[in-house]
């Protein structure tokens, strides 16, 4: 039971790391992640610590 709470929030973490990595392929995302200077991984990795730091203070409420 409490396993399987854990294999859905890691399913949902699966799922919202593929589908944020499918909509970065899109060549408008590209050419806006190049104007900025940041490299594409260096983007998806501020782009994901700044959404786990939006879900930390969600649960801090």
């Amino acid at each position: 039971s409490i396993m399987s709470f854990w294999l859905l929030s890691v399913t949902f973490g699966n799922l919202w790391v593929l589908i944020t990595n499918a909509a970065v392929r899109n060549d408008a995302v590209i050419s806006h992640i190049a104007d900025s200077g940041l490299s594409e991984n260096a983007f998806m990795m501020f782009f994901f610590a700044g959404f786990a730091l939006l879900a930390a203070l969600a649960f801090a409420l």
